[in-house]
């Protein structure tokens, strides 16, 4: 739910004299914030020793919503100020539209499909599985947002 909002106040409520006024801090904090969740996750998996990735993630996504917001609105208003036209103006709309809906469902299908990225681990090894996994979750999330822009009620939420 918190994302949902967050996404509408900064689709709706954050202007483009704004963003200009204040993005160079923008994104110096969203840098400082995943280095901060980075830090504190490492920290807690050397003090607890768990190697487990979902122990840990905790910081980390505690310190994602304003990384979230900056990417949202550096990708926003980098399209508007470059007034691009034709396929490439709907693809970028579309992504850009379903950023925070992206964000909602990754954690559901990291979890549920997790069996899956160890079977791919042992075959590609960790890298290319890792890539591999992230994009097919990037992509399943990203048709989970484009379906639910679909629906005319949940247009307006997300």
């Amino acid at each position: 739910m918190f994302y949902m909002l967050l996404g509408y106040y900064v689709e709706h409520r954050i202007s483009f004299e704004w963003w200009n006024k204040y993005k160079k801090i923008l994104v110096a904090t969203a840098v400082i914030c995943l280095l901060a969740g980075i830090f504190c996750m490492e920290i807690t998996r050397q003090l607890v020793g768990e190697i487990r990735i979902n122990q840990s993630n905790l910081f980390l996504t505690s310190f994602l919503p304003i990384p979230c917001a900056t990417v949202y609105l550096t990708f926003k208003y980098g399209i508007v100020k470059k007034e691009r036209k034709g396929m490439f103006q709907n693809i970028t709309a579309t992504l850009g539209s379903a950023v925070f809906t992206v964000m909602l469902t990754e954690n559901l299908f990291r979890v549920t499909w997790y069996s899956n990225f160890a079977a791919l681990e042992q075959q590609l090894g960790l890298i290319p599985a890792s890539y591999l996994f992230t994009l097919a979750i990037f992509f399943a999330a990203l048709l989970v947002g484009i379906a639910l822009k679909r629906v005319p009620f949940l247009r307006k939420i997300f």
